[in-house]
């Protein structure tokens, strides 16, 4: 149990610095025009995802790719979402206040989407 969950910490937490990065570049170089700012607790999700694996009983390779699988998905969804709704999204801990946060609509989304 300890092992699996070291190995989602760690393929998590890289893969949450990844997202802060890119979507901060984003923000940084790309004129929103007519684009609102949302926010989306990506942490929160993370938080989710990595409870609900370590409660299953499997191989440290298979819990591997689910974290790759599922930080794909995310990764997408939060980008058509964003597309589709013409908005900028940012993680919410980088936005201190102002902004709509979208988290639970991106979840319902990636439920749907997995049914």
């Amino acid at each position: 149990m300890r092992e699996k969950m070291e190995i989602l910490l760690k393929n998590t937490g890289g893969f949450i610095a990844g997202l802060l990065g890119a979507a901060l570049i984003f923000a940084l170089y790309h004129t929103p025009g007519q684009q609102k700012i949302g926010t989306v607790n990506i942490t929160q999700m993370i938080d989710g995802f990595v409870q609900h694996e370590s409660v299953q009983s499997l191989p440290p390779q298979t819990v591997k790719a689910d974290v790759q699988q599922f930080g794909h998905k995310l990764e997408q969804e939060m980008q058509h979402f964003a597309q589709q709704h013409h908005l900028l999204l940012l993680p919410r801990e980088a936005v201190i206040a102002g902004a709509q946060d979208y988290t639970a609509a991106i979840q319902k989304s990636m439920r749907e989407q997995s049914a």
